[in-house]
């Protein structure tokens, strides 16, 4: 339900507003629909900032891609995106199921190489730290600041009598 008919690879997005219908749709008779919009948009949020969802513009939303995170802090893997993705990763990656932790992966990580590639035929991405803020982008400046007619900061113009502003 959540993929693309014609490319099963991409994730469907949906609006906040499809999301709140259908989960409204699926509530018993007697379960409180109060404020019902503002737990729906918490839970966004909070799978947000979890890696399983991805926010985009328009409030719409889709499914995260499935990656593994390498976590060298804690020596170990780190489960990320369409959990449907990750019982093949313990599968293929030979490790144990933890329901404890079920988004830990502990593998040998000696074979790194050969466990980004046997993820990559499946479609799951293996990052290193360095490479999931690879596409980060640079800080810059804010707009308002960018677009202003100031030369220099006002904050540090000399306004007489060896003051500044501060």
């Amino acid at each position: 339900m959540h993929r693309h008919d014609s490319n099963k690879g991409m994730p469907l997005d949906l609006t906040k507003h499809q999301i709140v219908y259908l989960l409204l749709a699926s509530l018993s008779p007697n379960e409180n629909s109060q404020d019902f919009e503002t737990r729906v948009q918490e839970s966004l949020n909070e799978l947000q900032a979890q890696g399983e969802i991805l926010a985009g513009t328009r409030n719409r939303y889709c499914i995260a891609p499935p990656s593994v995170v390498l976590a060298k802090q804690e020596n170990c893997l780190l489960f990320r995106g369409d959990r449907t993705y990750l019982q093949l990763a313990h599968d293929i990656l030979q490790s144990q199921y933890d329901s404890q932790n079920p988004l830990q992966i502990n593998v040998d990580l000696q074979n790194l190489s050969g466990s980004k590639e046997a993820l990559r035929k499946v479609g799951i991405r293996l990052l290193t730290a360095d490479e999931s803020v690879e596409h980060l982008s640079y800080p810059c400046k804010p707009k308002g600041e960018r677009s202003s007619s100031w030369s220099t900061n006002p904050f540090f113009i000399n306004w007489g009598k060896g003051k500044s502003v501060r």
